[in-house]
C-alpha cells in the first residue's frame, strides 16, 4: 500500500473502533492496521491504547481539530500520500442512478483500497496534490462527475500529498475551506469525486466551538478570500461558499539583468498563492526570461509607466517607478521581487509594509520600526493624493537621488497629519519583513533562532513560517554585500526550507 491512513480523534476511544477502524479493517479489502494512525491529545493516549481493539498506531497529536491535522502532517514525511479520515465515518457511498425510473440513491463503495490507490496514481500523473469527496450526503445534488477545478474539499475525508507549508492553518471552523484554497493555489487544480460521499455524523461545531465563533471566522474568511468566496445565510446559520472568479494580480519591476535565484523563487511563491503576475521589464529581461515562468506571467514594457526619470541607480529609480505605477493603476498591488509569500496578502485598500530599526549603536532609533515600500497598495482617494504629492516632490528635487532617498520622501510625507489615517495600515515588521536586513546572511546558514543584533530580538524561524505573510530576502545585501554562494547553502537553512516548499 503506497499511502498511510491518518485519523484525528478526540474523546472517542471506543466509538472509533465501532465505526472508522472497523470499516477500514473489515470492509476495505485488506487494509493493514499497521498502516492506520490515530492522532489524539497526549492526555487521551492511555485511554485510546487501552481500547485499541485492532492494534492500530496511537500517536500523540494536539488538542483541537486544526492543531491535530497539523500534527499529523508534521508526523509524516514531506511528499508522502495520506488518507485523512474523521473518527466517525462508517462507509463511503457512491451515487447510483436507477436506469428504470431515474431515481438517485447511494450504494456502498465496494473496494476503498483499490479506489484510493487509483486516485493517488491519477494525482501523480496530473500533478494534483489533494483529492476529496462530495461534501453533502444527498444523492439528489450529487453528479457522476470528477472535477479538477476549485471546489470545496471537506476535511472529514481527503487524500493529499503531504505539503507541510500548506498544512499551516489560521482558521479553525473553516480550516477545510482554507485548506482547499491553499492546495488549489499551489497546483491550480483539485480532484473532487462528486459521485462519492463519506457517511458520517459530521458536525462542524463538534470540536467545542459555537455559532458566534463561526460568524467571526466567516467574516474573516470573506475578507481574506473576497475574490473567491461568498457568504450564505440560511435561517439562523451563516456559512461560506466558494465561487468561480478570476485571479488577483501582483505587480513588480525587473530591469537591466536576468532574474536571479531569489526573484525566481519569490515569483513562484506569488503564483502558488493564487496570484497572476504583471512583471514590468525591459528588452534585456525579456530576451533572457525563464521558459518555465512565461506561461504564468504577463510581461509588460516598463516604460509604459514611466520613462522620463533619469537615474543610473536602480534603487531610487525603482522606488519612484512604483509610485507612478500605483498612481496610474489605482487597484494595483506592488510587491518587491525578493518578497517570498507564505500566505495571501491582506484584503485592505491600503497596505504599507515596515521594517525593524536599530535599537542600539550609533544609528539607534526612538521607534521600533518604520514604514518601507516592499509591499504597498493605495486604493482610495487619500492614498492617491499621497502618491501624487510624493511623485511631485521627487520630480521637483534638483539633486539626484541616491540609494533610499526616494523611500525617505515616502516616509517623511507619511508623517504629515493629513495622512494619519494611512498610518493605520502600516503592518508590523513580522508581517512582511520579520528578518531585518542585518540578519540577511543568517537566512542561508540558520534553521532555528536568528541572532539578536542591535538589541532587536528576531522571531524564530518556525514562528515566522507559521505567522508571517511574507519573508523579505533582501537580495541587494545577499548578492552585493554577503555574496552568497547559492551552490553551497546549508540544506537546513530558512532559504533552503523556502526553496523546498515552492
Amino acid at each position: 500500500m503506497n499511502f498511510k491512513i491518518a485519523i484525528p480523534s478526540s474523546n472517542r476511544s471506543k466509538e472509533i473502533n465501532k465505526k472508522t477502524i472497523r470499516f477500514l479493517c473489515f470492509f476495505s479489502f485488506n487494509i493493514n492496521p499497521k498502516d492506520i494512525y490515530v492522532f489524539v491529545d497526549k492526555e487521551e493516549i492511555e485511554d485510546y491504547k487501552k481500547n485499541n481493539t485492532f492494534n492500530v498506531n496511537i500517536v500523540e497529536g494536539k488538542k483541537g481539530i486544526k492543531e491535530n491535522r497539523k500534527a499529523l502532517s508534521d508526523y509524516f514525511d514531506e511528499g508522502e500520500y495520506i488518507l485523512s479520515m474523521d473518527d466517525d465515518i462508517d462507509q463511503i457511498q457512491k451515487l447510483h442512478i436507477n436506469k428504470g425510473n431515474g431515481r438517485h440513491g447511494l450504494r456502498r463503495l465496494d473496494n476503498l483500497r483499490e479506489w484510493v490507490e487509483s486516485t493517488i496514481k491519477r494525482m501523480k500523473d496530473e500533478n494534483i496534490y489533494m483529492a476529496g469527496l462530495y461534501p453533502v450526503e444527498n444523492p439528489f445534488f450529487m453528479k457522476n462527475l470528477v472535477s479538477v477545478d476549485c471546489r470545496f474539499i471537506i476535511g472529514n475525508f481527503r487524500i493529499f500529498k503531504n505539503t507541510k507549508i500548506l498544512e499551516n492553518r489560521k482558521f479553525t471552523l473553516l480550516e477545510d475551506y482554507e485548506t482547499t484554497m491553499k492546495y488549489f493555489f499551489y497546483c491550480g487544480k483539485i480532484l473532487r469525486f462528486n459521485n462519492l460521499v463519506a457517511s458520517t455524523k459530521y458536525k462542524i461545531l463538534k470540536w467545542g466551538l459555537n455559532n458566534e465563533d463561526k460568524e467571526k471566522e466567516v467574516a474573516l474568511f470573506k475578507e481574506k478570500y473576497k475574490d473567491y468566496s461568498k457568504i450564505v445565510i440560511k435561517s439562523k446559520t451563516i456559512d461560506i461558499r466558494l465561487k468561480d472568479c478570476g485571479f488577483s494580480v501582483i505587480s513588480s519591476l525587473w530591469i537591466g539583468r536576468d532574474l536571479n535565484e531569489i526573484s525566481k523563487m519569490c515569483i513562484k511563491s506569488w503564483i502558488k498563492n493564487g496570484y497572476a503576475v504583471d512583471l514590468y521589464v525591459d528588452k534585456l529581461t525579456v530576451n533572457h526570461f525563464p521558459d518555465d515562468l512565461i506561461p504564468f506571467i504577463n510581461l509588460i514594457d516598463y516604460t509604459t509607466i514611466e520613462n522620463e526619470y533619469n537615474n543610473d541607480d536602480i534603487l531610487p529609480l525603482s522606488d519612484y517607478w512604483r509610485y507612478n505605477l500605483l498612481r496610474k493603476h489605482r487597484n494595483a498591488v506592488w510587491v518587491d521581487a525578493d518578497m517570498f509569500l507564505l500566505d495571501r496578502l491582506p484584503n485592505t485598500d491600503i497596505i504599507i509594509s515596515s521594517e525593524h530599526t536599530f535599537q542600539s549603536g550609533a544609528y539607534k532609533s526612538d521607534k521600533t520600526f518604520v514604514p518601507n515600500i516592499g509591499v504597498i497598495k493605495f486604493d482610495n482617494d487619500l492614498g492617491q493624493e499621497f502618491l501624487e504629492e510624493i511623485i511631485t516632490k521627487i520630480k521637483n528635487n534638483k539633486e539626484e537621488a541616491k540609494f533610499c532617498d526616494n523611500m525617505k520622501v515616502f516616509r517623511n510625507n507619511l508623517k504629515k497629519k493629513k495622512y494619519s489615517k494611512l498610518n493605520e495600515f502600516v503592518y508590523p515588521p513580522e508581517c512582511f519583513c520579520g528578518i531585518p536586513f542585518w540578519c540577511c546572511k543568517e537566512t542561508y546558514t540558520t534553521s532555528k533562532k536568528l541572532p539578536t543584533k542591535y538589541n532587536v530580538d528576531v522571531k524564530d524561524v518556525d514562528w515566522l513560517l507559521n505567522n508571517s505573510v511574507a519573508i523579505h530576502l533582501w537580495q541587494n545585501f545577499t548578492y552585493n554585500k554577503h555574496k552568497i554562494d547559492f551552490y553551497n547553502i546549508d540544506e537546513n537553512s530558512l532559504y533552503s526550507t523556502l526553496k523546498h516548499y515552492y
